[in-house]
């Protein structure tokens, strides 16, 4: 009636007249009221009784959603998530010979990583103890530079072994060997291209890469562990192929014992360069333990 009698007619004619203030908060209101009374003030006419405002007042529904086996809704690749469909996830992974692979592959993946650093970590507040701030900073210095030539010297050569030894495992095990001869001979060429050159560079770079002439001694140690420790990414890579996780992780935490207990060692009796040597003497052990491991695989 209010509408009818008013000088505006209302434009959108599917609305339903009400009162706003049954459906909007009273904050909100009183927004609105205090907004035309401001354009009043530079429109005068704004703040008229005949004035309409449009509002939306909406209701809230707790509807069950359709979704399919995957849980997908009507809307194509929008999906849902619910407790329904975490126990759902598990029983597939459970079920699925993939899901129960991926599943060992992750838990060996994850605990051997996490134990062996945290081991390392405890060597390496050890080592610091016994070394000093100073010659623990040299230590961290050169360790950094032969871990930088590692990741060069490595070039993917584990994630080639990964992927073609994983393709071929199943369908075509006699390419399994031929696969990992290759990748481990490219290995110690790259292995041994590197340590060479670290040890030519050995002493530009201990005087004016990390700016210490005397650390040159500690470099040369680390070059010759160097070549070790670029044949480990081969071998990692052939036993993740291999899809053998547990091996890894074992030969892991093997290896950081080793390494944290002759880097300690080394850092008591030698200095740096004794516990550069200790550093490089667990790569060897893990060496050691990962061939055993790759040869017991392709038994």
């Amino acid at each position: 009636k209010r509408i009818s009698e008013g000088f505006v007619k209302p434009t959108l004619k599917e609305a339903v007249p009400g009162d706003l203030g049954l459906i909007l908060p009273y904050n909100t209101m009183k927004s609105l009221i205090e907004m035309i009374n401001a354009l009043d003030a530079v429109t005068p006419g704004i703040a008229n009784d005949h004035t309409l405002f449009y509002g939306v007042e909406a209701k809230f529904y707790s509807d069950r959603v359709d979704v399919s086996n995957e849980f997908e809704t009507s809307i194509k690749n929008l999906f849902v998530c619910s407790k329904r469909f975490l126990f759902s996830l598990k029983n597939k992974i459970m079920t699925s010979d993939i899901g129960k692979r991926i599943a060992s592959g992750a838990f060996w993946s994850f605990t051997g990583t996490a134990l062996a650093k945290l081991i390392v970590l405890i060597s390496g507040i050890i080592c610091a103890r016994v070394l000093g701030k100073e010659l623990y900073g040299e230590f961290g210095m050169v360790r950094s530079t032969i871990n930088m030539f590692v990741a060069l010297g490595t070039a993917g050569l584990g994630m080639t072994a990964t992927k073609y030894i994983a393709e071929f495992r199943q369908n075509s095990k006699e390419r399994i060997a031929s696969i990992f001869f290759i990748t481990n001979g490219f290995a110690l060429l790259t292995g041994l291209v590197i340590t060479i050159l670290v040890l030519c560079l050995a002493e530009f770079l201990a005087s004016y890469t990390l700016n210490s002439p005397h650390l040159v001694d500690a470099i040369r140690v680390g070059a010759l562990l160097l070549f070790i420790t670029v044949i480990n990414g081969a071998q990692t890579g052939t036993l993740s192929g291999m899809e053998n996780f547990k091996a890894i992780a074992i030969n892991t935490f093997i290896a950081s014992i080793f390494e944290s207990t002759l880097m300690i060692l080394g850092a008591y009796y030698y200095g740096v360069i004794g516990a550069i040597l200790g550093y490089g003497l667990g790569f060897v052990s893990l060496y050691i333990t990962n061939h055993i491991s790759i040869r017991s695989d392709f038994k």
